[in-house]
């Protein structure tokens, strides 16, 4: 659920046709994964660390709209958002490497 409410704010930043084309690709996605998989669990402290990384994008994307509202500023709403997505391969990478060695 929380997946598709950040679909439909982020959504409401696009033009009409891109909103529904957006909406549209993650129901599907969102359908395809509720069948394939079991119910969720309430995640255990040790998976912390891997939720914060894969969520790191959104969250710097929130502190990013933030910042563009109060600011109006495109400059440096396109840095941060850059920065966002940087952090996010970083941190997902670092990830990867622990899983591998």
């Amino acid at each position: 659920m929380g997946d598709l409410l950040f679909a439909i704010g982020l959504s409401s930043l696009a033009p009409l046709e891109g909103a529904i084309l957006l909406l549209t690709g993650e129901s599907i996605r969102l359908l395809r994964r509720a069948g394939s998989r079991e119910p969720e669990q309430e995640p255990s402290a040790s998976s912390w660390p891997q939720a914060i990384r894969e969520e790191a994008a959104k969250w710097g994307l929130l502190v990013t709209m933030i910042v563009f509202s109060i600011t109006l500023k495109d400059s440096l709403a396109e840095l941060l958002a850059g920065t966002s997505v940087v952090v996010w391969a970083l941190l997902k990478l670092a990830g990867m490497r622990k899983r591998i060695a």
